[in-house]
């Protein structure tokens, strides 16, 4: 069962910090701290991480986190495995992240590689799905707080600062919106983030039209780590494609050429 989703991007920075030497300098040629968050299902931030060196890999960033060492060490206080909807099959509550990110009985991954069989494709594109939580919610976070639109001219300390009060009220104002008619939301209309049509397509949200923002996508560095909790992974994978199996999902796999 799919409860947060997780994602990493770079928060760009106008100078290096004092006496950092190359410790914040991305391969980009500039310098930058690493936001890292797990986002839910209704666009708002659960967990962030900021501040981190941006010469670090991705999975390194990730088991030096506080939330990767809660994760790793069972401290997050999850809650316990339940049945997936129409079957008896248990699964626990997962964290969702993209290649970059290792496999863990509570985070789950794609598949890397592109030449799949059909079930494998079908997994990584139901992940895929959930996943644009978290490009709603960085992309509409950089699109509405408009000092994300260049490189932040500050000390690395309000830098730090400066996400994190963007991030408290991109939440503070997603849940007071939650309270509003949809029609009269100026925040984030339904047309701003991906919505999905009556087809299952998805439509991207008006946010991407945006001009060109000053939060990007890390490289996608993950090693491939599938020997691991491979049981949790075929479970989800068998539901995706027999008792969780959508239409939908069918017609964009044949179009891409999986029968």
């Amino acid at each position: 069962m799919i409860h947060l989703k997780c994602r990493k991007v770079q928060m760009l920075t106008y100078l290096a910090p004092p006496k950092s030497g190359s410790r914040f300098h991305n391969y980009k040629g500039t310098f930058s701290i690493i936001l890292l968050a797990c986002v839910d299902a209704n666009y708002k931030f659960v967990l962030v991480d900021i501040g981190a060196e941006s010469h670090n890999s991705d999975v390194g960033v990730f088991k030096n986190s506080i939330f990767g060492q809660s994760l790793e060490k069972g401290t997050l206080d999850l809650p316990y495995p339940v049945e997936i909807p129409g079957t008896t099959k248990m699964l626990p509550f997962l964290f969702i992240g993209d290649e970059a990110f290792p496999l863990k009985s509570n985070l789950m991954r794609p598949y890397p590689g592109v030449a799949l069989s059909k079930d494998k494709t079908i997994f990584n594109y139901r992940l895929s799905r959930a996943r644009r939580c978290v490009e709603n919610a960085f992309g509409i976070m950089a699109s509405r707080f408009r000092i994300f639109r260049k490189p932040l001219v500050s000390s690395l300390e309000t830098s730090t600062f400066t996400v994190a009060a963007a991030v408290c009220l991109h939440n503070f104002i997603k849940s007071a919106e939650e309270e509003v008619p949809s029609c009269e939301r100026r925040y984030c209309p339904l047309d701003f983030a991906h919505n999905m049509s009556p087809d299952g397509y998805i439509n991207d949200g008006r946010w991407r039209t945006e001009e060109a923002l000053a939060i990007n996508r890390l490289s996608r560095t993950g090693s491939n780590m599938y020997s691991r909790q491979a049981e949790e992974t075929r479970t989800l994978q068998n539901y995706f494609c027999h008792e969780g199996a959508t239409a939908w999902q069918d017609a964009h796999i044949a179009k891409n050429g999986k029968k």
